[in-house]
């Protein structure tokens, strides 16, 4: 049933279809991201266990595991009609559980793919190890967040951006920053519209957009 669930998606997409592609990780970690990639290859994308982080462009600072998570954000938008009058898209920096859950991993793209957004110049990649983070080799173009493609008549698009943070439970009120075994942080809005307070978030709006 699954594989003649996806011949029909792609046929969909070929014949016009927009469809959009999340990145989540969480229950299951290193396990769930190398299934991600063994579904994606074909398409030519893939996905980086680790953590897109810019500390100068940070948000919302708080622990887990003696570690510290936040919410960054970036204006490096990609010109193209998805984009076109965004302003800034925010993103956890954040692993979600003990077990390398990343809730935002850089995407990592072959020359079929147009990066859409990408973390601003100085954002790292980074890993958490017990309670610090440490630095992966770091990429020479600034991490993707959010890439498109064409697909016959149709388009595709992956979105690195865990979906609680956007049409699962993208305005949740649940004041505690953990939720069961998974430390999103407090939701309430932040990546899909809120922002910090002075600049909202364009998220949710590059999300509707990437449907269409």
């Amino acid at each position: 049933v699954y594989w003649a669930n996806m011949r029909k998606i792609e046929q969909r997409v070929r014949e016009g279809a927009g469809l959009l592609v999340y990145v989540n990780i969480t229950d299951g970690g290193g396990a769930n991201a190398g299934g991600w990639n063994k579904e994606m290859q074909p398409w030519g994308i893939q996905i980086l266990q680790a953590s897109i982080r810019d500390q100068a462009r940070r948000i919302e600072p708080w622990t887990v595991y003696g570690a510290e998570m936040y919410y960054s954000w970036t204006e490096n938008l990609v010109k193209h009609p998805v984009t076109d009058r965004l302003k800034r898209i925010y993103w956890p920096s954040v692993n979600m559980r003990w077990d390398d859950c990343y809730a935002a991993p850089p995407l990592i793209c072959d020359k079929t793919w147009t990066p859409l957004v990408k973390a601003m110049p100085g954002a790292t990649l980074a890993r958490q190890i017990d309670d610090r983070w440490m630095d992966d080799p770091q990429p020479k173009d600034d991490p993707v967040l959010c890439a498109t493609r064409q697909v016959g008549k149709g388009r595709m698009a992956v979105l690195s951006i865990h979906p609680w943070y956007t049409h699962q439970m993208g305005n949740s009120k649940v004041a505690s920053k953990q939720v069961g075994e998974m430390s999103p942080g407090v939701i309430d809005g932040i990546i899909l519209n809120r922002g910090d307070g002075q600049v909202p978030s364009d998220t949710g709006m590059l999300v509707s957009r990437l449907y269409a």
